[in-house]
């Protein structure tokens, strides 16, 4: 709770919430951005009913869909499944991959499927290298050397965080170090919950990467034996205000909403449902 408070305090001192003359801009910003939500939140659900899930989803009034790997009957049809979110009104924002979906041998079949999702963000959910002092430039290779490869395709790649990325390291942290050392063309999504986390500041990343925090996954990630509620709105962080910096200093195009944590006995579709209610209630 300590680090919600000091961040709704960093964001007073900054003057984010003022425009340059000086108005207070707080209720000129809402959420302009659309909500998707990380499929991986409700993986559970999807493995028994894909498509009924998918359309419970969409009637939470989600405007997209973040992929991670499972894409149910049309793990071979990619233009049934674009078929299908688009009668339901949802996009697919972008999607989670592994390099090995990258390969030279794979990346056509890679390219082909999600050009027909209209999807062109790719983003690796996860590496070790990441926060591996002896790994950590050859991940920056990789990244750099995918970002050229998929810019032919007019796509892009970006690396998503978890809590590891924020341990120290060269005098700044891991996270810090990918940002700097890979190509400005590599995007950043900002995982709000691990950074949180993690104890560190969410809007200090936000604001050393301009325009390349493009996606953003809204969660809270409570702490081993924290009581904390892992449902978005029912703690005081200033999701509003995250937004408002994240959009105009990080170049917010996809808010995308991830459950990982399903208190009170609620499944993972219930509890996602209640953090659309409250994140939906905090960016009014």
């Amino acid at each position: 709770m300590r680090d919600f408070l000091c961040f709704c305090f960093v964001l007073l001192i900054s003057g984010c919430g003022a425009g340059s003359n000086g108005t207070d801009q707080s209720s000129q910003l809402a959420n302009p951005r659309p909500v998707g939500v990380q499929l991986w939140s409700v993986r559970d659900m999807l493995a028994d009913d894909f498509e009924g899930t998918i359309r419970a989803l969409a009637s939470m009034g989600f405007d997209g869909v973040e992929f991670a790997s499972d894409f149910g009957p049309y793990a071979e049809d990619a233009p049934a499944l674009r078929e299908f979110l688009d009668g339901l009104n949802l996009r697919a924002s972008s999607a989670h991959v592994s390099f090995d979906q990258l390969t030279p041998d794979a990346l056509p079949q890679t390219v082909t499927f999600f050009e027909s999702l209209d999807v062109s963000l790719l983003i690796i959910g996860w590496d070790p290298r990441g926060w591996d002092p002896d790994q950590i430039d050859e991940l920056v290779g990789d990244l750099n050397a995918a970002a050229e490869a998929l810019s032919e395709f007019d796509m892009q790649i970006a690396y998503h965080n978890h809590a590891q990325e924020f341990g120290q390291f060269n005098d700044a942290t891991f996270w810090d170090y990918i940002a700097g050392q890979t190509n400005h063309e590599v995007l950043l999504q900002l995982d709000i919950g691990w950074v949180v986390n993690a104890k560190r500041d969410p809007l200090e990343f936000i604001q050393r990467n301009p325009n390349r925090i493009v996606s953003a996954h809204y969660k809270i990630s409570p702490r081993d034996g924290e009581d904390q509620s892992p449902i978005i709105g029912q703690g005081e962080f200033d999701w509003r205000s995250l937004t408002r910096v994240a959009t105009t200093k990080g170049g917010l195009e996809w808010v995308v909403l991830e459950q990982e944590d399903y208190p009170n006995g609620m499944s993972s579709l219930e509890s996602v449902a209640a953090s659309k209610r409250g994140l939906d209630l905090a960016l009014e």
